[in-house]
């Protein structure tokens, strides 16, 4: 009753200010299209969509106001799980008195680029946790995400920022390349690289050529999600960052047997990372772990060697950029594992001793915020100064690429 009450307070005004607005701007008789939806209990809603407004315009969502006579008519609502065409299978949710709503936490999360689940758990734990403050603050989300969202652009196989090639994949596509790669009979390099990366990458030129020799470099954080949509008409298919990866590559790699080797962090901490794995996935066999410090060369021939006797197919390397992205290239041709991947401080997180921000932080892209919080000593100058000085240097490097006629390179392959 809350809900539907919610839906009725805020989707009158709207429908009235949007049919006047409309009046106004579009006298013509618009062409429609019909859509048929899956409905509360199985039922179809049937509904028109005006064409009325192109795509882009700021008056394009008034082409919906007929949805909004439906949130009126108690068929629909503003929050809740996403519509699914008549034509497709029907949801879980059908199944139930839960109407779909205009806005859904997958939609939510699916403009900045960290909708990784299923749409169904997404809709599941929107009915787990719906109230008044979670429908206010998935409409305030939503609201962000009309500024702070990608849109609809361009989203290449790869692309360059910096003078850094990134492969744009998605969260799925760099697990499949891990999965077919750790059982190969050559080391796969793997990088995550974030505005601080570049930033460093900009001005050491041995962890460019690192990074230039990886196999894949992965885009991490919403600076480079800012970079695109700022600078040029691209965009991102997934934030692929290493912390919402590491329990799907657990999982991914349970399933087809592979083991793990877990090298960095401080003394320690790899081995609660381990013994999380153990109780959260029981047939996932980790290989060995080791801290990330060394004394002399001896130390770093000592990791190796550890590695390889491990037999592990999949090693992850803690030691925040550049350091962890240096060491595997210079040890590149010694270790005998399949897949070596740069992971910063994802041990710190999984062991329990760095909090992670929020849900509803990282769906506005305000993880950043939340780590300076955390370490406002140690991250300032990460984010306070390297986030704007990143910005700067992109529009710079965008611009010259431009006025030599040689734009932001980008591959359909």
């Amino acid at each position: 009753m809350l809900r539907r009450a919610m839906d009725l307070a805020l989707a009158a005004p709207v429908l009235a200010a949007g049919s006047a607005i409309a009046a106004i701007a579009g006298a013509s008789r618009p062409r429609t299209r019909h859509l048929r939806v899956h409905g509360a209990r199985g039922g179809a809603l049937s509904y028109r969509v005006s064409r009325r407004f192109a795509r882009g315009s700021w008056l394009w969502p008034l082409n919906y106001l007929e949805v909004l006579r439906l949130v009126l008519a108690g068929r629909l609502s503003l929050v809740g799980p996403r519509p699914v065409l008549a034509s497709a299978e029907r949801p879980r949710y059908a199944r139930f008195a839960a109407r779909p709503g205009l806005i859904s936490t997958h939609l939510v999360r699916q403009r900045v680029n960290i909708a990784f689940g299923s749409a169904d758990e997404a809709d599941a734990e929107l009915l787990r946790t719906i109230d008044a403050r979670t429908y206010l603050a998935t409409l305030a989300r939503f609201g962000l995400t009309l500024v702070l969202g990608g849109g609809r652009r361009v989203c290449p196989s790869s692309l360059c920022l910096l003078d850094v090639r990134i492969d744009n994949l998605s969260l799925a596509d760099a697990l499949e390349r891990i999965r077919v790669a750790a059982r190969g009979p050559v080391l796969s390099k793997m990088a995550f690289v974030n505005a601080d990366c570049l930033n460093i990458a900009w001005r050491n030129p041995d962890y460019r050529r690192a990074l230039a020799g990886a196999s894949a470099v992965l885009p991490d954080g919403i600076g480079i999600h800012y970079a695109l949509k700022l600078f040029t008409r691209f965009a991102l298919r997934e934030n692929v960052n290493g912390t919402d990866m590491f329990p799907r590559l657990a999982a991914m790699m349970e399933r087809e047997g592979l083991s793990l080797f877990l090298l960095g962090a401080r003394d320690g901490v790899a081995d609660e990372v381990a013994a999380m794995l153990s109780r959260r996935f029981p047939r996932l066999r980790v290989a060995g772990t080791r801290h990330g410090y060394f004394r002399d060369e001896a130390d770093h021939a000592d990791a190796v060697q550890t590695i390889n006797a491990s037999g592990a197919h999949v090693v992850l390397v803690a030691m925040g950029a550049p350091a962890q992205d240096l060491w595997i290239e210079r040890h590149a041709h010694a270790l005998r594992a399949g897949v070596a991947i740069g992971v910063g401080g994802l041990f710190d997180f999984y062991s329990g001793r760095v909090a992670r921000a929020p849900q509803w932080m990282r769906e506005l892209g305000l993880e950043w915020g939340y780590r300076l919080m955390q370490e406002p000593s140690r991250m300032w100058r990460r984010y306070l100064v390297g986030n704007p000085r990143f910005l700067w240097r992109v529009w710079r490097w965008s611009r010259s690429r431009a006025a030599s006629g040689d734009q932001i390179r980008f591959s359909s392959r």
